[in-house]
C-alpha cells in the first residue's frame, strides 16, 4: 500500500481537480465532508475506478453536483480513486486522472 494516492475531486459547480492525499479513509472522508458511500459510476467505464460521495449528503442539504436521472442528483463532492484487484486504494494514474476530470466536467456541464 502506498502512503499517498492520486484522486480527483469534483465539487459542485467547479472544475474537477487532481489532488494527492494520504492513503487513508480519513483523507477520503475529509474530501467528501463525512462518511463515505461508494457510488459505482458506470460512465467512467472502469470497474477499478471508484467514486465516493458523502453518505449523508442529501440529509445535510449539500449542493447538487451530478445528475443521475430525472430529478435525481448526487450532492456534494465526488471523489474518484482507483483500486487494485484486492480492493485496496492505489490511486489514479496520470492518464486516469485526466480522463476522469474530463468525463466528470463534461457530465456536469462544466467547461
Amino acid at each position: 500500500m502506498t502512503d499517498e494516492i492520486c484522486i480527483v475531486v469534483a465539487a459542485p459547480s467547479t472544475r474537477a481537480v487532481v489532488k494527492t492525499v494520504p492513503n487513508t479513509v480519513e483523507a477520503l472522508q475529509a474530501e467528501v465532508g463525512g462518511n463515505l458511500e461508494l457510488y459505482r459510476a458506470s460512465v467512467l467505464r472502469s470497474k477499478d475506478i471508484h467514486c465516493y460521495i458523502n453518505e449523508d449528503g442529501a440529509r445535510l442539504g449539500l449542493k447538487p453536483n451530478l445528475s443521475i436521472g430525472i430529478g435525481s442528483f448526487i450532492v456534494g463532492n465526488v471523489v474518484a480513486s482507483k483500486v487494485n484487484s484486492e480492493g485496496e486504494e492505489i490511486g489514479l494514474t496520470e492518464r486516469d486522472a485526466k480522463l476522469t476530470c474530463l468525463i466528470l466536467d463534461t457530465l456536469r456541464g462544466i467547461k
